[in-house]
């Protein structure tokens, strides 16, 4: 099967196309043509930063390094506005339970209730303070153009070993 995480954007058409197609319907695609994949097999430590959607392709990436017994330690930093925008929360809350290599780092710039008692603010905070070992490092980073490109910079300056990155508009 395939499983989408898309944010309905006004203007986008794709988006509005899904959100209104009726589910069972049997859509047409071709495999994946991008470039952002995961180095197999992981030589050092891996750092996946997301905001917003831009966390599903570590969902596959993770999911596929757990079931490969692969040993790496693991780190998501994962930053959304609100609360309700912490997709697959479950997901990682789980693993992180269930893999002692696995780290999960959700952040939220804009809590809406006092509930939340995590970290708040941006990932590139949680990237400079909680984040160490560095230089056996390697990132990948998804999101938005302006977030993957401040994070990029600042990893780079921060001397990881790698950086990968997918970004959109």
């Amino acid at each position: 099967h395939m499983e989408l995480a898309i944010k309905v954007v006004g203007s986008g058409f794709m988006s509005n196309y899904l959100h209104r197609v009726a589910p069972g319907t049997k859509l047409r695609v071709i495999g994946p043509l991008g470039r952002f994949i995961l180095l197999e097999p992981p030589e050092r430590d891996i750092m996946f930063v997301a905001t917003g959607t831009g966390v599903a392709p570590f969902v596959a990436m993770l999911g596929h390094i757990f079931s490969m017994n692969y040993d790496v330690e693991l780190h998501l930093v994962f930053g959304v506005r609100y609360l309700y925008d912490l997709i697959y929360r479950d997901f990682f809350e789980k693993w992180a339970r269930e893999h002692k290599n696995f780290h999960f780092y959700p952040t939220i710039s804009r809590p809406e209730t006092p509930d939340w008692k995590g970290r708040v603010g941006y990932v590139e905070k949680i990237i400079e303070n909680e984040i160490e070992d560095r230089k056996n490092k390697d990132v990948y980073i998804c999101g938005l153009h302006d977030m993957v490109e401040q994070v990029k910079t600042l990893c780079e300056s921060l001397n990881f070993h790698l950086v990968r990155f997918e970004k959109w508009d």
